[in-house]
């Protein structure tokens, strides 16, 4: 498939992640006027209420811009959504110091 512009990528993304067919569609399912749309694909990148519909979808708007990112954003405990490799490392880094200060004991097996 050929695109014109980049705004057109970026209308296609959010239809493929969000399984809309249109730009009616698309406006129903994020609570947006068509006109928020028509701006996204004429400069190209999001407008900053189609970022806060996206998050409160859990879609990484990184991924929709960029493609590179973590399509979808994982959910914390208090509402809010946070990029997935962010999350890994906060978790690896959680892990790392519970680690640290757990008791070393000696494996009996080893004996």
């Amino acid at each position: 498939m050929h695109y014109d512009t980049d705004g057109d990528v970026l209308v296609e993304r959010l239809k493929i992640v969000l399984h809309c067919g249109n730009l009616a569609e698309l406006a129903r399912t994020l609570h947006v006027s068509r006109s928020v749309l028509s701006t996204c694909r004429k400069r190209g990148k999001l407008t900053p209420s189609l970022r806060d519909a996206l998050r409160r979808r859990g879609i990484n708007p990184g991924w929709v811009e960029r493609e590179g990112e973590p399509r979808y954003l994982t959910p914390f405990l208090n509402g809010g959504y946070r990029c997935e490799s962010s999350m890994k490392r906060l978790v690896n880094a959680a892990v790392q110091r519970f680690a640290r200060s757990w008791p070393q004991v000696e494996n009996p097996a080893a004996h």
